[in-house]
């Protein structure tokens, strides 16, 4: 929790700035605001390198852009699978009878079952296809562009193209 008053802890926080901790960081372990961390820093002349958090949070980025990725990945191999069960040549499975259950093969799986496979293979691909889009160029950039095409069509002047 933050405190008011006076900051007191000018040796405790250089020693952590120092040591290459944030504001936040130093603010979090002092119990000050950051913004009091800041105000220290700007009397001491020190300014905190924001170029570590920027690689920090690239890196960040990339990794989290190859978790999806392996996530995309294993959707499709998914989908793959399930389409190759639902599409598979024969089916068996069992019904049950007055006396247990009989083992029935058929060329077509029974509806329950074709309807959860169908539905599993549209999640899949549906997600997978979503993640995709994560980490897609088209973005804004994109609307703008179809937004000045598209008012190109319709004849009006002046439309700026992205």
């Amino acid at each position: 929790m933050a405190r008011s008053g006076t900051f007191d802890q000018g040796t405790r926080a250089r020693e952590l700035f120092d040591a290459g901790k944030s504001c936040n960081a130093i603010a979090r372990e002092l119990g000050f605001s950051p913004s009091t961390i800041s105000r220290w820093a700007k009397r001491e002349g020190v300014s905190f390198d924001r170029a570590k958090t920027v690689e920090a949070v690239a890196a960040h980025r990339i990794d989290r852009a190859l978790i999806r990725a392996d996530i995309i990945d294993r959707m499709y191999l998914r989908s793959q699978k399930v389409l190759t069960r639902l599409e598979a040549d024969t089916f068996t499975y069992r019904v049950p009878t007055q006396f247990g259950s009989d083992l029935v093969s058929d060329e077509d799986p029974p509806a329950g079952d074709e309807k959860n496979l169908a539905a599993a293979l549209g999640i899949y691909t549906d997600k997978a296809t979503r993640l995709e889009l994560v980490d897609s160029d088209a973005g804004e950039s994109g609307a703008r562009s179809m937004l000045a095409d598209l008012g190109q069509m319709l004849g009006l002047a002046d439309v700026p193209t992205v």
